[in-house]
């Protein structure tokens, strides 16, 4: 629900979308609600949420396509998820994962066809269970920046770091 001000070929719309369940595809989101605003060829979803199989999860996104180059940013603002619990389109029927961890994404990017892409992911938990090898204090981050890798994890039984070059395509 919400008003469309302006006219029709410069609109102006700010809207309020609630759903009591949605399939994404990767999985069922329950109680999803999120504000939309449009104006200026700039399309802001702003403090979603909704409550998925493995936790609650928020955040807000940017569709900024008032230029030739679109631009585009999506948050996920730190949520508690279940692993046991997240979607088998992730890790497949048998996954071994077990405990909870704390998860934030950022991704920015311009363009489609040979996009700009800059990333970064935060994941940590208090003990994870994977195989039945247990990982206390697990914390992990990754970041992506137009090809460049930095992968970093340390947990009580040791530590990982990593850097490189990934080509999308």
């Amino acid at each position: 629900t919400g008003p469309m001000e302006n006219s029709l070929d410069k609109p102006a719309i700010s809207a309020s979308l609630e759903s009591p369940g949605m399939d994404t595809g990767i999985g069922y989101i329950s109680s999803a609600s999120l504000g939309l605003t449009f104006e200026d060829g700039v399309l802001n979803f702003e403090h979603y949420q909704g409550d998925s199989e493995a936790g609650r999860i928020g955040g807000d996104a940017v569709l900024d396509m008032s230029a030739g180059l679109h631009r585009y940013k999506l948050h996920l603002a730190p949520s508690t998820l279940n692993l046991e619990t997240l979607p088998t389109i992730l890790f497949g029927e048998d996954s071994s994962l077990s405990g909870t961890m704390v998860a934030a994404l950022d991704i920015s990017g311009s363009g489609w066809d040979s996009p700009e892409l800059e990333g970064r992911v935060a994941l940590s938990g208090e003990q994870w269970m994977i195989a039945d090898h247990a990982f206390n204090d697990f914390t992990a981050k990754a970041s992506y920046d137009n090809g460049k890798v930095i992968l970093g994890a340390e947990s009580s039984v040791g530590a990982l770091s990593a850097r490189g070059n990934l080509t999308l395509n």
